[in-house]
């Protein structure tokens, strides 16, 4: 626990923060693809597909990697990345906001385990990163009444879990002794904003989780016909299924 006076630091690691930014420009163009496929009615959404969500894609693997390997490497020349003052509502652009706020989430997590004086391993560890969570979605989204912006808040939160939920995944590490199910976090912190069913952010979520789905080649069937959060709550399902094979 945290003695009085004593100094903490947070550290998130360029190789992490990376891999969030290239998340955050994936989870936005590969929605908004998504969204257009939708209005067209058609059925599939293949990423290679269409390029700037193939793109992207390449970017968010090839960073997604070097992280799970907790290695460092090279940004690809030729590809997106962080650029102050893009112009507004451009993939880089919308990507910066989301990766902030992303990155804002992230830290207050930690800092809530420091206010909250909260052991490194314990045996209620996973109650403590619940509360963590709790405290962070509080931060970035309480208060917020404006729908854009809580949109914004929202997705960063959204974001910076389901990163963490992609590590999981690629780790192989769906269950932990000290940190609850990363799909779980992510229904309880969507939760916790108090929104509508059919609200947009957990149809967000939802496209991410099942792109990760489709990717990992996690076996199972996602019921598509509820709202949008029964289809995440779907989505996570599968993953939890998985988790009880893994374990």
């Amino acid at each position: 626990s945290m003695k009085p006076g004593a100094i903490q630091l947070v550290r998130l690691g360029v190789p992490f923060l990376e891999a969030l930014w290239a998340a955050a420009h994936l989870y936005i163009v590969a929605f908004h693809e998504y969204q257009a496929i939708q209005r067209k009615g058609e059925r599939f959404f293949e990423l290679e597909k269409i390029k700037r969500v193939a793109d992207a894609y390449v970017l968010y693997r090839h960073f997604l990697e070097a992280c799970a390997a907790r290695t460092a490497v090279q940004w690809p020349e030729s590809a997106s990345r962080p650029i102050r003052y893009r112009f507004e509502h451009s993939d880089g652009h919308l990507a910066n906001e989301t990766f902030l706020v992303a990155v804002a989430w992230t830290m207050h997590h930690e800092i809530a385990h420091a206010r909250l004086d909260h052991e490194e391993a314990s045996a209620i560890s996973k109650l403590q990163e619940n509360d963590a969570d709790r405290s962070a979605t509080e931060w970035v989204c309480a208060g917020e009444r404006e729908q854009l912006p809580l949109y914004k808040r929202s997705m960063g939160m959204v974001s910076a879990v389901v990163f963490l939920l992609a590590l999981d995944l690629r780790m192989g590490r769906l269950t932990s002794s000290t940190h609850p199910p990363s799909f779980e976090r992510l229904m309880k912190n969507l939760d916790a904003i108090e929104l509508g069913e059919n609200d947009f952010i957990f149809a967000f979520a939802f496209v991410l989780v099942d792109i990760h789905i489709a990717a990992e080649k996690v076996p199972g069937e996602i019921d598509r016909d509820g709202s949008f959060r029964d289809m995440c709550a779907s989505a996570c399902l599968l993953l939890h299924k998985l988790s009880r094979d893994e374990g």
